[in-house]
Formats: C-alpha cells, sequence, structure tokens
C-alpha cells in the first residue's frame, strides 16, 4: 500500500512539471475555467433576480451549494484525470501493458494527464463557498467546520467512484462514458440547488441510487438550520461520510469486476 501511494505521487509530481513547462498554456486555461465558474454564480444570481427563493433555500445558501459542489467535483476531476483516457488505452491494447505490472493499475492511470488546470474553478469554489458562509452568518466553529469538511470528503468521494464507475463501462462499450457522465455531471447540476425542489423520481435517482444529493443536501439542512421538507430519518444528516465510502466500495467492486472480464482488443 505505502509503495503504491509513494508510486502514485512520484508519477503525479512527474505530470506536473510536464504541464507546468508549457505555463502559458496551463494559465490560459485555468482563467477560463474561472471565468466558466463566474458565469454559473451570475446565472445563480439572475434566478434570484427573479425569485426571492428556491424551496425556501436563500441566494447565499444555494451559493454556498455551488461552492461546495465546484470544489468537490474539482478535487474528484483533478484525482480522476487518468481515468478519460481509459478509452483510449482499451481501444489501442495500451491497457494491457498495466495489467501486467506488479502494482494496481489505477496507481498508474490516476495521475495521467493530471488536470491542473482545473485549480481554477477549485479557486472559484472556495471563494463562493468563503462568502457565502460570512453573508449567511455562519462562523464556522467545530461542529460547522466538522459539517462543512465531512460534506466536501463525502461529495468528492462520491463524485470520485461515479468517474471510476464510468470508466469501468468503457471496457466493454469502448467508447468513452458519455451516457454515464450525464449522470455525473448532472448530480453535479443537480446538487447545486436544494434536492427538496425536485420531482420525488428525479429526486430519489440523486438521493438513494447516485447519491450526490444524499452527501449533500442533508448536512446543508443542519448547517443553516433549514427545515427538513422531505421529513427523512433525522440520522441521514450524521451518515453522509459512511453513504460515500459504501458508494466508493461498490464502484471499486465494479472495477474489480470489470478488470476480471476486460478482454484484450488485440490490437
Amino acid at each position: 500500500m505505502r509503495e503504491n501511494i509513494s508510486i502514485y505521487f512520484t508519477l503525479l509530481k512527474a505530470y506536473t512539471l510536464g504541464q507546468m513547462s508549457y505555463r502559458s498554456s496551463y494559465l490560459y486555461e485555468m482563467l477560463g475555467m474561472a471565468i466558466l465558474t463566474l458565469v454559473n454564480i451570475c446565472g445563480i444570481y439572475i434566478i434570484f433576480e427573479t425569485f426571492e427563493s428556491v424551496g425556501g433555500w436563500s441566494f447565499w445558501e444555494v451559493v454556498y451549494l455551488y461552492g461546495l459542489t465546484t470544489i468537490a467535483m474539482g478535487i474528484a476531476q483533478l484525482l480522476a484525470s487518468g481515468l478519460n483516457h481509459i478509452p483510449e488505452f482499451v481501444r489501442t491494447g495500451d491497457f494491457d501493458r498495466y495489467l501486467i505490472r506488479p502494482i494496481s493499475p489505477l496507481v498508474h492511470i490516476l495521475p495521467y494527464s493530471f488536470a491542473l488546470h482545473r485549480v481554477g474553478r477549485l479557486i472559484q469554489g472556495v471563494i463562493a463557498l468563503v462568502v457565502s458562509l460570512y453573508m449567511r452568518g455562519i462562523d464556522p466553529g467545530g461542529f460547522e467546520l466538522w459539517i462543512i469538511c465531512s460534506t466536501l470528503f463525502s461529495l468528492m468521494i462520491v463524485y470520485f467512484a461515479l468517474f471510476l464507475i464510468g470508466a469501468t463501462f468503457t471496457f466493454w462499450t469502448i467508447q468513452s462514458a458519455e451516457l454515464f457522465n450525464a449522470f455525473t455531471y448532472g448530480g453535479m447540476e443537480m446538487s447545486k440547488y436544494p434536492v427538496s425542489i425536485y420531482q420525488p423520481w428525479l429526486r430519489n435517482i440523486f438521493l438513494f441510487i447516485i447519491p450526490v444529493g444524499f452527501v449533500s443536501y442533508y448536512p446543508t439542512v443542519i448547517l443553516f438550520n433549514k427545515h427538513e421538507p422531505l421529513n427523512s430519518p433525522e440520522f441521514f444528516q450524521y451518515i453522509t461520510p459512511l453513504v460515500a465510502l459504501c458508494f466508493l466500495a461498490a464502484a471499486l467492486k465494479f472495477w474489480k469486476f470489470g478488470i476480471k472480464h476486460y478482454q484484450s482488443t488485440g490490437s
């Protein structure tokens, strides 16, 4: 385990230094991501120019959800950058090389093409989260800080697991997992708003099947002391890290199942 971690960070450092050698390109990409994030926040503002609240949630509470989601997705995308290349590796037969090495293929693949430019989105997410907490009058003390950090951790784990599941499907489709990514990025967009505003069938998908709504919504209800209109069990608000880790465990089992049944293209 320790050796795998050491190899991962060695590869990560090499890919990062490779990207930093093209500083202008890196800075432009990071700026582009930051601008895109700013545009999204402006979109939220326009909604609240029309409506006083969304499902009983104020502008700054929704901005908090946006910042939370942006940070968690940004970290997950950084960690899972290499998974985007699995369809290419499968088509070309390069994936076979990772299978015959003495360490897990994930250790080699995850840091591949580390998307450092996504740091711009992360910074914007942090700013949105910090400002929204200040404007909402939340002083992140011990309990509040635990809620925020555990929610970020849980949401990041769920997004990473979704990327891993999508990558595993490509062992059979040998194409990019665009269909499954619709759930990943669709879940990201949904979790930027309180899940209580959605239709029950859609809400339940992103609460109990793809739990991005579960791990972002329930802890935020505690943080802002909101009325919970879904009448869910109170313990839901405290088990989000467990839900996220169980979902990751299921994703890893599916990955191992995919590896076991992987068939080389013979290229």
